[in-house]
């Protein structure tokens, strides 16, 4: 089971970029590659700069952007919940990285462990979601099942455009709508 996984898990990753639109226009590359953010388009560039955010590396930046949200995909999430996010853009947040390395990762809390890789899922999941809704605390959630049933916390800003993994984790395929303990307050 677990050489179905890492094969299944292998052919996603290659395919990830696939997810997202990466047609920054010159003046938003000037406009977001300013200060501690950063455009980051191939998955290498991704996985080394995710590793810098968790290493707390001097050089990782605040955010990395990776492709905007796909028209097709703003246009179901619009439909589903009523929110618009067209041509947003999928961004890693530095402090979220983090937290999701520290409680889910390295699993200080005992739940069911995530591979660093699983990160990268974010656009596939954002785009492929079998469940989305909208907690209390105005967070998206989306729950994806791959091999594992993921789940996913996003906020989005209007005044920046962006679409923030807030956390990730792996929930028990029988659980409705139920957060770990680490999450009562995302």
């Amino acid at each position: 089971n677990n050489v179905i996984k890492e094969k299944y898990q292998k052919e996603l990753l290659e395919n990830i970029l696939d997810y997202v639109d990466i047609n920054y226009t010159e003046k938003d590359k000037y406009e977001i590659n300013v200060k501690n953010n950063l455009i980051v388009t191939t998955l290498n560039d991704i996985n080394s700069h995710l590793n810098k955010m968790i290493n707390n590396d001097i050089d990782a930046k605040e955010n990395i952007m990776i492709g905007r949200i796909k028209n097709e995909t703003a246009k179901r999430i619009k439909e589903d919940i009523g929110i618009d996010l067209k041509n947003y853009s999928l961004v890693y947040n530095k402090s979220d990285v983090k937290h999701i390395y520290i409680l889910h990762i390295l699993n200080i809390k005992g739940q069911i462990k995530l591979n660093k890789e699983d990160l990268l899922f974010f656009p596939y999941i954002l785009n492929r979601y079998d469940t989305i809704y909208i907690a209390e605390n105005g967070n998206i959630v989306l729950d994806k099942t791959i091999y594992d049933n993921y789940r996913v916390a996003l906020t989005f800003t209007k005044k920046k455009r962006n679409i923030v993994l807030k956390s990730m984790y792996i929930t028990k395929k029988r659980e409705e709508n139920s957060l770990p303990i680490s999450h009562d307050q995302f």
